[in-house]
């Protein structure tokens, strides 16, 4: 057995250098983020001892088992998002490097099991376990074992259906339209789920009958309902369960059964699918050649006016490699959770001054969501870099290239959301020309800005990408709002200006529009000498640029 300690002390390094990459600043930065997550777990712990211990025992049953299913649900919703946000091969020992040693797949699989247990959402629920169980404890004295068993099973359960949900998207993800059409209706989907309470709050449910429905609830006769009902779903076993250690009523073994069985087939079914990719044979598929398209117009044939050929050969070409990019295509949704937010913001009036506070979200939506690619501009494709840094065009042209590229991503879609909130709520003309002018200047900031961020930090955009660099990724992600934050202070305040100078009638002449033209004037000066030495940075660090997209490859 002594190549389960070898091993374990494998995986140990292994994690040790993906996370940390051997730096001094990662290994502060990975206590700082421990610390403040151990400190949100016991903040969490204490919540639930006061919800095990003081209102859940005086609830009748149907209220309490019913509480506990919507504890589930909160749960659940926690562990799809964990699942999105590990949309790659997370074992660390990679099984298809270890089925020529003589070394059983069973114990790699385990251990890469035990393993992927490790994580911030794990923290959390034993931390919510403990301070529920530790409440219901206080409340009846007994019942914190049989708790604790329940509780272990379910968490057995949830984490080897996601370790088989990840193997099963890594097999889909081989095929790369396949990875494309799964990124792009992920995000979607998870989108929808994050606004459907906000949507039935404001649209389905009338807040003058959330107490007969309460009542309606804690009727004898809902008793069996709230049962019944919870028999067909993991988190209500679990719910059963509990309720019988709470009030010492209901099944317990039974639900308790449920949760070991079809938990032990998702590790079964994660340790298949494993196999199956260690093996290659998961994502077989015959070859099936398509018809050659006709041939189009080359892009170097093609002129945007007042460019020379040369920047607009490099922009179109950049801008067909971000629209054919899964994550962009990803972005190029975010019209549908805006109107959403707007449809809502209507129907409620959840934004106090909707006249100065929707201009800015419709403004920033794009730029937030397009900030991982101002950011990071040579980190889709490290290809393609290596062949822009062999041509003999000066540097800053290249970046320009970038810029022009992202003008009808990030800009057209700015210009598009500005144009319709200011549509949708009937704004002032002010408003809207204010609008206008901030989203010229915003993406000349964010241009600036994400050049010179994507030089000096540069990152690898791909499946694995928090595999090898999560120092970097940490370090970007701790610097990234407060850079964003200074980029937006102009549009906020000319905003801001617009609509106080607008409502309260304090001038005669448009201060915002003025305010507005005189920032975008000055932005408009300082970028072709800001572009000039962001060229003149990228030539002195191309090279160690490429090498580090290179490391970081998948």
């Amino acid at each position: 057995m002594a190549y389960i300690q070898a091993l374990f002390i494998l995986q140990f390094h292994l994690v040790r250098h993906a996370v940390t990459q051997g730096k001094l600043i990662a290994y502060f930065l990975l206590g700082f983020v421990v610390m403040a997550a151990c400190v949100a777990a016991a903040a969490l712990a204490w919540v639930f001892y006061l919800f095990g211990a003081l209102w859940l025992p005086e609830q009748p049953r149907p209220i309490a088992l019913l509480a506990l299913n919507g504890v589930m649900v909160v749960y659940g919703i926690g562990w799809f998002w964990g699942l999105v946000m590990e949309v790659q091969r997370s074992d660390v020992i990679d099984i298809r490097k270890m089925i020529h040693f003589p070394v059983p797949l069973s114990i790699v699989n385990a251990i890469n099991f035990v393993v992927s247990l490790v994580g911030f959402t794990s923290l959390f629920y034993i931390g919510a376990t403990i301070g529920l169980l530790t409440g219901i404890y206080y409340h009846t004295g007994q019942g914190i074992f049989r708790g604790l068993l329940a509780a272990m099973t379910f968490f057995f359960l949830s984490a080897s259906w996601a370790y088989y949900l990840r193997g099963l998207l890594v097999v889909w993800m081989e095929n790369k339209r396949r990875r494309r059409l799964l990124l792009t209706v992920l995000p979607l989907f998870f989108m929808s789920i994050g606004f459907l309470p906000m949507i039935i709050s404001n649209y389905f449910v009338d807040r003058d009958h959330v107490e007969s429905m309460a009542g309606w609830f804690s009727g004898p006769e809902q008793m069996a309902w709230v049962a019944q009902s919870s028999c067909f779903h993991p988190g209500g076993w679990l719910a059963l369960s509990m309720t019988r250690v709470l009030t010492g009523t209901g099944p317990y073994w039974t639900p308790l059964l449920g949760l070991a069985l079809f938990g032990a087939l998702g590790y079964f079914l994660g340790y298949r699918t494993t196999v199956a990719y260690g093996f290659g044979t998961a994502s077989e598929r015959k070859h099936q050649e398509r018809p050659a398209r006709p041939p189009r117009r080359p892009l170097t044939a093609r002129v945007i006016p007042l460019l020379n050929p040369e920047t607009t050969a490099l922009a179109q070409a950049l801008f067909l490699n971000f629209a054919r990019h899964p994550q962009v295509r990803t972005m190029l949704l975010a019209p549908i959770g805006l109107i959403i937010l707007l449809a809502v913001a209507n129907s409620r009036s959840v934004i106090y001054g909707q006249d100065l506070g929707l201009p800015v979200v419709a403004i920033l939506w794009p730029f937030f969501m397009f900030s991982g690619i101002f950011f990071n501009l040579f980190g889709m494709d490290q290809r393609g870099f290596r062949t822009l840094i062999l041509l003999p065009t000066p540097r800053h042209r290249i970046l320009m290239a970038y810029h022009l590229a992202l003008v009808p991503l990030a800009g057209g879609m700015g210009l598009a959301f500005s144009l319709f909130g200011n549509w949708y709520f009937s704004l002032s003309l002010e408003t809207a020309l204010v609008s206008v002018l901030q989203i010229a200047q915003l993406f000349l900031n964010f241009c600036l800005a994400g050049s010179f961020v994507s030089i000096l930090a540069p990152m690898t955009i791909g499946r694995n990408m928090m595999r090898k660099q999560h120092a970097r990724v940490l370090i970007v992600a701790l610097v990234m709002p407060v850079i964003i934050a200074l980029l937006v202070l102009p549009t906020a305040l000319c905003l801001f200006v617009a609509g106080f100078f607008s409502r309260w009638g304090i001038v005669d002449y448009p201060v915002g529009p003025l305010l507005s033209l005189a920032f975008l004037a000055l932005t408009a000066f300082v970028y072709p000498f800001a572009l000039r030495q962001a060229g003149d940075l990228l030539m002195v660090r191309e090279q160690r640029i490429l090498a580090q997209l290179q490391k970081t490859a998948t």
